[in-house]
């Protein structure tokens, strides 16, 4: 028999007591397997620390959260700082659920629970992101999913809330389109400076927007993708990093095109001034006044204004940012067998 925390958050999502309902009987699922379930509502973003801290000094080492990406977000910083004694499964159940999606777990929370009772824990390292906090501080935080800095991150600042809780990770592809279209968004240029995995050479990029991630959902629809740089349904032990080296929206929107056909099985391709590249760490900071950018951005919509950074989904701060993979590891519960989706 396991001790077993099943955490919601009873604010997401359009229903409220239908989540809790579906909560109380995934947790009739792992009860009837002999499990000691308790389950907990999730508290204010600011208290979710304090929160899984008193659990685990209750004995509390295998923790499923009933939630998307966000709500994982949440609880992440503090099981990171437990170390690698504690488990963490999902149940899906938020607006975004990548995770559990590159995991292979169903998205029916029944069949999320029962997949869970034969998963087998993997110990898996987390990334973390440093930036500065609105009130001017240096911060940082565990992520395990993606984070963006540019114009990926000005798309979750604007989102609406209520679009997203009901369509979910086409709420970001519809304000992504809408700001690209009605040119609402300027395209501010930004440095990256990386090191691509193997190498020792240091590179140095103009771009607009960075994308790095853990799984295998952004990258996957470039050609580099196909080199062995990735499995899919495995978190890689590299960051993924997308560099968008163009003001151009159209650019994006190839990028956008792609993606999606890749998603309805269509193969890996390119995309013209974006790359797909491994590293183990990045930072981002802002042009000096001293750097010039490339003359082929000459006449392109681009503009100054602060630039944004997120991870998870959850907006975060600006620069400058740094990005890197953490020793820290966490186990996290894979489905095993004909049950795993994928």
């Amino acid at each position: 028999m396991q001790k077993i925390a099943l955490l919601y958050n009873p604010a997401s999502g359009t229903s409220r007591n239908r989540r809790i309902s579906q909560v109380e009987k995934a947790a009739g699922v792992l009860r009837s397997e002999g499990h000691d379930v308790l389950t907990f509502p999730t508290q204010s973003s600011d208290s979710v620390s304090q929160q899984i801290e008193r659990l685990l000094r209750d004995e509390f080492t295998n923790f499923i959260v009933c939630g998307g990406d966000g709500t994982v977000h949440g609880v992440l910083q503090a099981l990171v700082e437990a170390g690698d004694e504690v488990t963490l499964g999902i149940i899906p159940f938020g607006s975004g659920n990548l995770l559990a999606k590159d995991l292979g777990i169903p998205r029916q929370p029944l069949k999320a629970a029962r997949a869970l009772l034969t998963a087998t824990p993997e110990p898996t390292s987390v990334a973390s992101i440093e930036f500065r906090a609105a009130g001017g501080e240096r911060a940082h935080r565990y992520w395990i999913v993606a984070a963006g800095v540019g114009a990926d991150a000005h798309v979750i600042c604007k989102i609406n809330h209520e679009f997203k809780a009901r369509y979910g990770i086409y709420a970001y592809y519809a304000e992504s389109a809408r700001q690209l279209l009605l040119a609402r968004y300027k395209f501010p240029p930004f440095v990256v400076e990386f090191q691509e995995a193997g190498s020792d050479v240091p590179r140095r990029e103009i771009v607009t927007q960075v994308v790095a991630e853990r799984i295998n959902y952004f990258g996957r629809c470039l050609s580099a993708q196909s080199n062995g740089n990735g499995s899919r349904g495995r978190i890689s032990e590299d960051l993924h990093v997308i560099l968008f080296k163009t003001p151009n929206a159209l650019r994006y929107l190839a990028y956008g095109f792609r993606l999606i056909g890749n998603l309805m099985g269509a193969p890996p391709g390119k995309v013209r001034d974006v790359e797909l590249v491994r590293v183990r760490e990045l930072t981002c900071r802002e042009l000096r006044p001293d750097e010039q950018l490339p003359a082929e951005w000459k006449g392109a919509r681009h503009g100054s204004g602060e630039i944004f950074a997120e991870a998870d989904g959850e907006l975060l701060g600006s620069l400058p940012v740094k990005i890197q993979i953490q020793p820290a590891t966490l186990a996290l519960l894979r489905p095993t067998g004909p049950g795993r989706k994928t």
